[in-house]
């Protein structure tokens, strides 16, 4: 046996051990590989460390009829020095891991949306989404801890998806928090991530910052191209555009006139630890104002606009603080737009349904989280997903080698 990495995060800061053990079929023993976490028994087993160690190891369990995750072959807790914990060894590596190696080679390749690896990984991610929904009893990802490019684990020359990395939480049994609510706060988790996940694929393979570049830093927003305009409620969902193209987010003014909406800051999210190594700068840039200063009311009082430039491929927030000066205090977000800079085109469709993904339900009402309008289950019954024939594995493979091999 050897030390390995613990790619998937079976060991929770335990030793994880790679051996070749043997499994009974219908055709008699034969070999497979396996992952054994060794748990020291000696002052750990009370500690957070082995409370992690079990409910990962529960968790995995609860979805072994699945394949979403590496299964469980079982534990053994009879030897005096460790618990032993047994898990399936898959050959895996991240997805940040695989696009961050491709746009280093900047090989001009990009993982299109007609791509056979492309369509092959989102479909695999949705059903290993939907999986961790229908049959996990755990909290595994909320909105502030959602799933990157780092939680996608590709093996089998572009053929396997699996799910790693996860944070496993408490059990969703109604003692702390209502099980409707925290299903539904998964359920738009997930349907965050999807979409978060989904283009970052696009953006992050091979060619794509390059071919944004060449926009440079977008102008200054007075050329004679159509403004798109976004209204607050729209923007909210998403706002998708190419470099170069200059957009307006419009505001609507509160009631109380003491209370103003100020320049937001421009953030980047999270893309994954290796993602784009080569992403230079924000993907939007405002024109216009200072972040933090009051915006100005239009001449009918009732609206207030604030305008950007698509600068180069990339997603970012755009973070509008709403408060009067008066207020005490830290003042955080009034309104999140999440701002998509595609450099290749994306479909109508695609672009549609990954808004409708990051539409947010209400943190404090109950009835906005029972009546969600979206679930990461009738998502996949989208004709997107279901219209059309799926690419075979060897298209897969094939697209696979010309991408990243």
């Amino acid at each position: 046996h050897k030390l390995v990495p613990d790619r998937f995060g079976f060991g929770c800061g335990f030793s994880a051990y790679h051996y070749v053990g043997t499994q009974g079929s219908k055709r008699g023993n034969v070999d497979v590989d396996i992952v054994v976490v060794e748990m020291p028994k000696a002052g750990s087993q009370a500690g957070s460390y082995a409370d992690r160690m079990w409910r990962t190891y529960d968790a995995h369990r609860q979805l072994s009829l699945g394949r979403c995750l590496p299964h469980v072959y079982g534990v053994d807790d009879a030897a005096e020095d460790a618990t032993r914990f047994y898990f399936e060894y898959s050959q895996s590596r991240a997805a940040s891991t695989l696009l961050s190696r491709a746009a280093r080679r900047r090989s001009g390749a990009v993982l299109g949306e007609s791509s056979a690896t492309f369509k092959h990984w989102i479909a695999e991610i949705l059903k290993a989404m939907i999986e961790l929904h229908t049959m996990s009893g755990y909290e595994c990802v909320t909105r502030a801890r959602l799933l990157t490019l780092d939680n996608i684990f590709i093996s089998n020359e572009g053929s396997v998806v699996k799910l790693g990395q996860l944070a496993w939480g408490r059990r969703i049994d109604g003692t702390s928090v209502p099980i409707l609510r925290a299903t539904a706060e998964r359920n738009a988790a997930l349907l965050q991530s999807f979409a978060d996940i989904v283009d970052d694929l696009l953006l992050t393979a091979a060619g794509a910052e390059e071919a944004a570049s060449d926009g440079g830093d977008g102008g200054d927003g007075g050329g004679t191209a159509a403004v798109k305009v976004f209204h607050e409620a729209d923007a909210a969902a998403g706002v998708y555009v190419s470099p170069g193209d200059v957009f307006e987010v419009i505001l609507a003014c509160p009631a109380r006139r003491s209370v103003l909406w100020h320049y937001p800051e421009v953030v980047t999210p999270s893309r994954g630890t290796e993602a784009n190594p080569y992403e230079r700068g924000q993907p939007a840039r405002l024109l216009g104002g200072e972040v933090g200063h009051t915006v100005p009311r239009d001449t009918d009082d009732t609206t207030c606009r604030v305008r950007f430039v698509a600068q180069r491929a990339g997603r970012c927030e755009l973070q509008f603080p709403c408060f009067s000066p008066q207020d005490k205090g830290a003042v955080g977000a009034s309104l999140i737009v999440p701002v998509v800079v595609h450099a290749a085109r994306v479909s109508p469709t695609l672009t549609a349904i990954l808004r409708c993904c990051r539409a947010r339900v209400s943190e404090t009402s109950e009835q906005d989280a029972a009546v969600f309008p979206l679930s990461i289950v009738s998502l996949a019954t989208h004709d997107y997903f279901t219209q059309g024939p799926e690419p075979s594995l060897d298209e897969v493979m094939s697209a696979y080698t010309a991408h990243f091999a």
